[in-house]
């Protein structure tokens, strides 16, 4: 699927370009998230992390059967490697995001709980 940046959001692939953004550039985690911090206000904080876990894969796996559907990816052969095909991509969606979750979230924290050095 190639690098991703602006020049092919503005090129007129847009679609194309949100789409592979949810799978491979961890667009699918930051909405799951999002989505699930605003309207799970309802949820423990354990089952807001499960909830947002499930909204990450299902988005992943929805924006790689959009793709299909589209025509930007090849139809898979059979109906089983559809489904493994989305699978695959909702998981890859899923590890994107924690990779993005631990550089941005967990290394500023770690950054905060460090003592100041006296010099």
């Amino acid at each position: 699927m190639g690098e991703m940046d602006l020049t092919q959001l503005l090129s007129g692939d847009a679609l194309k370009t949100i789409l592979q953004w949810m799978i491979q550039g961890g667009l699918a985690g930051v909405l799951g998230y999002a989505a699930v911090d605003r309207w799970g206000f309802w949820l423990s904080k354990p089952d807001k992390r499960y909830a947002a876990v499930a909204l990450t894969v299902i988005l992943g796996a929805l924006a790689y059967l959009a793709m299909v559907g589209l025509g930007y990816s090849p139809r898979p052969d059979t109906g089983q490697q559809l489904c493994e095909r989305a699978f695959d991509a909702g998981i890859a969606a899923f590890v994107v995001s924690q990779m993005v979750h631990a550089k941005r979230d967990l290394a500023s924290k770690d950054a905060a709980s460090v003592p100041a050095q006296k010099g």
